[in-house]
């Protein structure tokens, strides 16, 4: 099924450069969130795309992308702008600009393999003709990524402010080393009285 839709992929492009040699839209800028992807964590791509001398129509739901399939990676369209707006109203009353851009959010797993990427997917789109009319256009696009290993978590230490407190083994064994000491002075202390040579207080 994943090969199917990359094969869909590759003949969708295949016959929309076949019909419009030159597409309305080129893509002119790439920006990945924290310069790539970790594995098991997540990360905000967003494409933008300018018209070649043509206008685009400003229609949200008929623009979107289509991406090939890559093993732990998810990919999932979370805004869609459109900015350069032409005043010009279309025969349609569609709104039409000059500039899209989309944002991903592209999700790792643990499975995908740390290195440089590219995936390759199609833009599809509303490129205004020369009669002021919509009409579907597309884009093959490639979007090249670099993921890297997966940061473990690290708890960071936090000093213990609680007073230090003795375990009961710790305990016992100086209040036994307070026994062994004490009964040899008592002892010395109790023969030196017998002879007179108590301390007086």
């Amino acid at each position: 099924m994943k090969g199917f839709v990359s094969v869909l992929i590759v003949l969708a492009a295949v016959g929309a450069h076949a019909q419009s040699p030159v597409p309305c839209l080129k893509l002119s800028k790439v920006a990945i969130a924290n310069h790539g992807l970790r594995q098991q964590e997540d990360t905000i791509a967003r494409l933008t795309f300018k018209a070649r001398n043509c206008t685009v129509a400003s229609l949200r739901d008929s623009t979107t992308a289509t991406f090939e399939s890559s093993p732990g990676l998810d990919i999932a369209l979370s805004d869609v702008g459109f900015k350069d707006l032409d005043e010009t109203p279309t025969n349609t009353g569609i709104q039409k600009a000059r500039e899209v851009s989309l944002s991903f959010k592209l999700s790792a797993s643990a499975d995908l393999a740390v290195g440089e990427h590219t995936l390759h997917g199609l833009l599809t789109y509303q490129a205004i003709d020369s009669a002021g009319n919509p009409a579907p256009d597309t884009l093959a696009i490639g979007l090249s990524f670099k993921v890297a290993p997966h940061k473990p978590y690290k708890k960071m230490a936090t000093p213990d402010t609680r007073p230090h407190q003795d375990s009961a083994f710790v305990h016992g064994l100086k209040t036994a080393g307070m026994i062994v000491v004490g009964i040899p002075l008592f002892i010395v202390l109790g023969v030196m009285c017998l002879f007179g040579n108590c301390w007086e207080c």
